[in-house]
């Protein structure tokens, strides 16, 4: 269900179609209160400007509407494009992301759509006196409805205009992040580690696509291997490529369980995504600060923002024992294990590449010999060490890339703002 639930928050088209629907249905329910006041004229006799009027408003609003769709979002996507370009065409997923977005869009559809509807009404039925039929709940939503894009439109124009700011791009790559480690590194208990077997396994589970794992639901794999008393244990990460008939699953057991119920556990998708990878944000971190570094942008401050986040998940991380990837079941049996990317290595992936990008850059340098150093006091001894290379890495870097020893010392004194 979890998995859905993301699947259909990462859509962009489901809220706008059902706003538009919902655009397309409420005419008639408007026009049975219509009805309703229609048997007493007094209630809108002298309340319309005439048909003539009333049409022109609604077919204003109706046209504007559409020229709100084909500007704002034709402006808009050429403004993510170029912000894409600078930071990284990943976080577009972001946008996708963003509720305001979907319900600016559908309320648009919503409106077009209604205005369109109550056309085909006004006029429609004369009194016996003459005088026109005026569906004033229908006018009087379709104007509700006019406030609510124009007060949508203020707020979407101000998340555009902040998602092409690099700081709250870069936030909110970090913000998701600190969500899938607060599921991935909870506070484990040394005892929570299990061993696979020394044998080889009795079974092995086959990839049925080539895709990339998005997600697993490790409660049905625990519920499968439980039910044939079994041990999985998964072989790929969170966010691999697996081709077509590599191993998915090694099972320790006596009966081995179905090949597709095994693999109804798995999620596939076509790029790696932020809902259940725990360096996948790294990844994209990383992605925004070596972007930034290449010549053809040639900004290191937004690096150093990106650095900033880096160094505050690292610090959480590194704060929270490593994740045995141990799933055990009631009975407390382990049942699956799977493998999750420990300090180390995020470490790695944090640090290396922005590292050979930016050794020749003394913002970065010292923005990044400053991280280190807060890392060493935040963490604990026992990984002082995994920093301590680090930094040793960095300072052989820059070394290598400032030749001239003035400007070497400059490169390598630590700096939380860089350069200031």
């Amino acid at each position: 269900m979890r998995h859905w639930r993301e699947r259909i928050r990462s859509a962009f088209w489901p809220a706008p179609l059902f706003l538009l629907f919902l655009g397309i249905v409420l005419p008639s329910f408007t026009g049975r209160l219509d009805e309703w006041a229609s048997f007493d004229p007094d209630i809108v006799k002298g309340t319309s400007l005439g048909d003539e009027a009333n049409r022109a408003v609604i077919s204003t609003i109706a046209a504007a509407m559409l020229s709100f769709l084909g500007v704002v979002f034709s402006m808009s996507l050429v403004g993510l494009q170029l912000a894409a370009s600078q930071l990284s065409p990943r976080v577009l997923r972001i946008y996708a992301r963003l509720r305001i977005t979907k319900i600016t869009l559908g309320v648009f559809l919503a409106t077009f759509a209604y205005s369109v509807s109550v056309l085909g009404v006004i006029g429609e039925h004369k009194y016996d006196d003459g005088t026109s039929f005026v569906p004033l709940f229908s006018i009087a939503l379709n104007w509700l409805l006019l406030f609510a894009s124009l007060v949508l439109f203020v707020f979407y124009v101000n998340t555009i205009l902040r998602l092409m700011r690099s700081t709250y791009m870069i936030e909110a790559v970090a913000a998701e992040a600190r969500g899938v480690i607060d599921e991935w590194y909870p506070a484990a208990r040394p005892d929570e580690s299990a061993t696979v077997p020394d044998r080889e396994p009795d079974g092995v589970v086959l990839a049925a696509e080539p895709s990339v794992l998005t997600s697993l639901n490790f409660r049905r794999l625990v519920r499968v291997a439980a039910r044939h008393g079994a041990l999985l244990r998964v072989v790929p990460r969170v966010g691999d490529f697996v081709a077509r008939g590599a191993p998915l699953v090694a099972v320790w057991g006596d009966r081995l369980p179905y090949a597709s119920t095994v693999r109804g556990a798995f999620h596939w998708g076509r790029e790696r995504t932020l809902h259940d990878d725990p360096s996948y944000a790294l990844r994209l971190l990383v992605d925004i600060a070596i972007r930034a570094l290449s010549p053809a942008v040639n900004d290191p401050t937004t690096a150093v923002q990106a650095i900033d986040r880096i160094v505050d998940l690292l610090a959480d991380i590194g704060a929270r024992p490593d994740a045995a990837g141990v799933h055990r079941d009631r009975r407390g049996t382990p049942r699956v294990i799977a493998e999750v990317p420990d300090f180390e290595s995020l470490t790695r992936l944090a640090f290396t590449e922005i590292r050979r990008y930016g050794a020749d850059a003394p913002q970065v340098s010292r923005r990044l010999l400053a991280a280190l150093d807060d890392l060493a006091v935040i963490l604990p001894p026992s990984l002082t060490g995994v920093v301590a290379a680090q930094r040793e890495l960095l300072a052989a870097a820059v070394r290598r890339a400032v030749p001239d020893e003035a400007e070497r010392r400059i490169a390598l004194a630590p700096d939380r703002q860089g350069l200031g």
